[in-house]
């Protein structure tokens, strides 16, 4: 090895160091000097005296507690003796419903007729209107007195049915209008009357009276065969107090009509149609026909009770 070389290798160093820039060689010493700047520094922040001030805000801060118990468990994991007890918790009595109170719909497969109801029917009939008389005492020919007395050419509806007063108990009472497919004088309401069939019950049922049982099933048993008869469905089995622009409370609050309609099911029913004679349920002998007396007086908007 040439340790000339190695030495005029090292002298060559020092010469390149000696010939570097004099504002090199400075920065490397000020370089240096910010380094043991920095340490001596530092050591001297470790050793500074503490700021009085912020030593007694910080002796004034209330203590910090350790949480308690309560506060603690909240985030403790369930024991399996805890999931064990949430678990084997009794379930809860079952909420038992009630079904809905339905009205019984009765599914005919006839209906029985009085042979003085088939009548040839030649009119567009699309409404049953049902009235009561808001008397106590009636009958077809005293209504139609009474309206002939208004100045109408007689009985307003197309049947009477009886409450044992002054015709028989259910006894079913054909009047002059449904005989010869008249308007009715009932409604109070142009297209009821024209279309409409009336049906009226002697009684008040709305101060303290009652249907009968008899009249209730006479009034189904002639409201079904209207309905084979004509195909007035249930939904336009109505009660006065139902016509469009009607205030009145017939055919009083003891005749439940929506109950009696829901009664009928849906939609008219076909049916075969029994004739039978009729038999007066009470004590009053029928009056099928009440006497027609034409009067150019009569309205089809008239209306009774």
């Amino acid at each position: 090895m040439n340790h000339s070389g190695a030495l005029n290798s090292k002298t060559g160093t020092l010469n390149r160091f000696s010939r570097m820039p004099l504002w090199i060689t400075g920065g490397a010493g000020a370089f240096a000097l910010m380094l043991s700047g920095c340490s001596s520094s530092n050591h001297a922040d470790s050793s500074r005296t503490p700021n009085p001030e912020l030593q007694r805000v910080a002796e004034a801060a209330p203590p910090v507690e350790a949480p308690t118990a309560s506060q603690t468990t909240i985030y403790r994991p369930r024991s399996q003796e805890d999931i064990d007890r949430i678990y084997s918790m009794p379930a809860p009595a079952p909420i038992v419903i009630a079904p809905p109170t339905r009205t019984r719909v009765v599914q005919d497969t006839g209906v029985s007729a009085d042979p003085a109801w088939d009548i040839p029917i030649t009119r567009e009939w699309r409404h049953i209107v049902v009235h009561h008389s808001a008397s106590a005492v009636g009958s077809a020919s005293i209504f139609d007195k009474a309206h002939r007395d208004r100045g109408w050419d007689g009985l307003g509806y197309h049947f009477v049915i009886g409450n044992g007063s002054a015709s028989g108990d259910g006894e079913v009472e054909v009047g002059f209008r449904w005989s010869r497919q008249m308007q009715g004088a009932h409604a109070g309401n142009i297209e009821y009357n024209q279309h409409g069939i009336g049906i009226c019950l002697v009684g008040d049922f709305e101060n303290g009276g009652t249907p009968t049982p008899n009249q209730m099933a006479s009034l189904r048993r002639l409201v079904r065969f209207l309905q084979v008869k004509t195909g007035v469905p249930s939904s336009e089995v109505i009660g006065h107090g139902n016509v469009p622009g009607k205030s009145t409370q017939c055919p009083g609050r003891a005749l439940d009509v929506g109950s009696f309609r829901a009664s009928l099911g849906d939609g008219a029913i076909g049916v075969p149609i029994q004739y039978t004679a009729h038999t007066s349920i009470g004590t009053h002998s029928a009056t099928p026909h009440v006497a027609h007396r034409t009067s150019a007086t009569s309205s089809s908007s008239a209306s009774l009770p």
